[in-house]
């Protein structure tokens, strides 16, 4: 394959990845939410808390920075002015630097929050997320040149994909060995998931028992397997 071939190509191939991401991200939270005793099916309240906070702190600010970009393209596109030039005209007539601290303000206070909640790590938020960036991306950039436009939006994409598993503390990768035991599965089973966690089972045998052990401020998080006839009937987390 010619080089000129490969850099016709290489946008398409790489949007193609990050999109067969997003859907296997997609059918993997469905596949978690129909096999995991921890997640509540009938909780939708708290799915779209979930997804208007992970929108707030992943996609809200990359629509900011497309959209700024956009007004600069323009400016320069229509008055031939230099680069910082229209970069001020962009950020003055537009209050873009309003915009910027309300945006930022807002994502960082998200990102508080899911450094203790962790509601990004749950099922379905980040695949949300990514589809709607598809949409709002693709509309947002529509001035773009197909190729650099196709590679933006593959690059923003994997980025909004990467916070469900980016562990900025180690609640989150105990959230997600929780979310990983299935109804139905046996003691062992579960062992094997919860392997590098301390835990137990209770004396009458009718449930696990896992803590967290990390040394940090969530020291003390503990995962509750309750066992119906020597299988997985729920799984409870309780915070410190």
């Amino acid at each position: 394959m010619h080089l000129s071939t490969f850099r016709r190509l290489f946008p398409f191939f790489f949007i193609g990845m990050a999109i067969t991401c997003l859907l296997l991200s997609f059918f993997a939270d469905v596949s978690t939410i129909r096999d995991s005793p921890m997640v509540h099916r009938d909780n939708g309240l708290a799915l779209i808390i979930a997804t208007l906070l992970t929108f707030f702190e992943a996609v809200l600010p990359l629509i900011f920075v497309f959209w700024i970009y956009k007004n600069i393209s323009t400016h320069r596109s229509t008055t031939g002015v230099a680069s910082y030039e229209a970069i001020k005209r962009a950020f003055v007539e537009s209050f873009a630097a309003l915009w910027l601290f309300y945006v930022a303000l807002l994502a960082a206070v998200c990102l508080l929050l899911d450094s203790y909640f962790s509601f990004s790590v749950a099922p379905l938020p980040t695949s949300i997320c990514g589809f709607i960036w598809i949409c709002i991306g693709f509309r947002l950039m529509k001035r773009v040149r197909l190729a650099k436009r196709l590679i933006f939006l593959g690059l923003s994409l994997f980025l909004i994909l990467a916070f469900k598993h980016i562990d900025w503390n180690s609640r989150r990768p105990f959230i997600r060995d929780l979310l990983k035991i299935e109804s139905g599965m046996t003691a062992n089973e579960v062992d094997k998931i919860m392997k590098r966690y301390s835990g137990g089972s209770s004396p009458a045998n009718d449930e696990l028992v896992y803590m967290h052990r990390v040394v940090g401020p969530f020291y003390s998080d503990m995962g509750i397997v309750k066992l119906l006839n020597d299988k997985v009937a729920s799984v409870q987390f309780q915070p410190d």
